[in-house]
């Protein structure tokens, strides 16, 4: 009966199996019997970001399931999770914060501090928790995947595939079908605030359920998504968006296309698809991303703390772009200045005031990221240093 149950599934679903013509890597599957109906560069090397979260929310669910953790249970902060940097909930040292609470969190703001609060609730430090979800990803048959940390922060040593992050969602939908559900919550009322989710996809896509956004320089823009239509679920995975309309607009182009075909049962499994070789290179990074190309030389020394509001085509769409958010921010001491990049003929500007002190950026760029913008601090080293993944 479940054989043929998942027969008119994937007649209804369809398979749409092709290329895109982009850099970025992509997989899409049917949620029930793990088809690939789609796939480009599944088994690239990719730089997680906060998709790694999905597989601290794994942990900490199973914890919940095992009696190990409860809902209502208050977590005191540490130090190591106080001073994450963002996106995060600003939590202190000494704090105490629910389960419940840190898990909306983790999922609608996307918040490191909290991540680490839970991280070190299952498995008592960071460091431990990120050698249990590297065992875990072996466990769901994750081959390609290994983790440093619960939030996705940069490290050079974690790393991912499209094929690994669909395994994992597929992974969550199954295994804790109850919570799957807090995916879908849109928003975060905390402490006299309202955070709203940064999956804007889920909101604009029809059926669309949720899981998880993420980007850091390296890896560009990532989306983990699953839709329902008719009884029919996929999920998709996009790596390396070079924005964030560029990557939903490519998961809804995908999504639609799948939804819309008319096949036969037969196809490759998640579970089958070929990774003989996956992770033997190095992690794909971005070119030409929102935080610039790595390598350009400034002219000139820039000076104090910087922050950086992205890169864009165009000197003048920089300039727009930090005069707007001054006037947000206003008042924001400091300089403006635009630093142009080139790297593969891409050709960008990045859009920073510089000269600030160490307080003032943090404090600008946190106001930016609460109303939903994008904000990024730069200490004086890295705003000189000419190898700096911003430039």
């Amino acid at each position: 009966m479940r054989v043929a149950v998942s027969v008119l599934l994937l007649l209804f679903c369809g398979l749409w199996i092709g290329s895109h013509g982009s850099r970025a890597a992509s997989l899409v599957i049917e949620a029930e019997s793990g088809t690939v109906l789609q796939a480009e560069e599944p088994n690239r090397p990719w730089y997680p970001a906060s998709l790694t979260k999905l597989m601290t929310l794994y942990l900490v669910f199973a914890a919940l399931r095992d009696g190990e953790l409860e809902l209502d249970e208050e977590l005191t902060v540490s130090a190591q999770a106080a001073t994450q940097p963002a996106s995060k909930l600003w939590l202190k040292e000494g704090q105490t914060i629910s389960v419940e609470t840190a898990v909306r969190a983790v999922i609608v703001r996307s918040a490191n501090d909290a991540a680490v609060v839970l991280a070190e609730a299952v498995a008592g430090s960071e460091s431990a928790f990120a050698e249990r979800m590297t065992a875990k990803a072996g466990d769901l048959g994750m081959r390609s995947s290994r983790f440093r940390n619960a939030s996705g922060l940069p490290d050079p040593g974690q790393v991912t595939t499209a094929r690994d992050i669909a395994l994992l969602a597929r992974a969550i939908v199954r295994d804790f079908p109850q919570r799957y559900a807090l995916f879908a919550e849109q928003r975060l009322k905390y402490r006299g605030k309202t955070y709203q989710t940064t999956n804007r996809w889920m909101r604009n896509f029809a059926g669309g359920e949720g899981l998880k956004t993420g980007f850091t320089c390296a890896s560009g823009y990532n989306l983990v998504a699953a839709a329902q239509r008719e009884g029919c679920r996929l999920i998709g995975v996009v790596l390396g968006g070079k924005s964030g309309q560029s990557r939903d607009s490519r998961m809804a182009s995908l999504m639609e296309k799948a939804f819309r075909q008319k096949v036969s049962a037969e196809g490759t499994t998640l579970a089958s698809l070929d990774d003989r070789g996956a992770g033997s290179d190095a992690p794909q990074v971005l070119p030409g991303s929102e935080c610039g190309a790595v390598g350009a030389r400034s002219n000139g020394r820039l000076v104090g703390w910087g922050v950086l509001f992205g890169s864009f085509p165009s000197n003048a769409q920089a300039r727009a772009v930090i005069k707007q958010n001054r006037k947000t921010l206003k008042p924001l001491k400091g300089r403006a200045t635009v630093v142009p990049s080139k790297r593969w003929g891409v050709e960008r500007h990045a859009a920073l005031v510089v000269g600030l002190k160490r307080a003032d950026a943090s404090k600008a760029c946190k106001r930016l990221q609460d109303s939903g913008g994008y904000c990024q601090t730069l200490s004086p080293q890295v705003l000189n240093d000419p190898k700096a993944i911003w430039r």
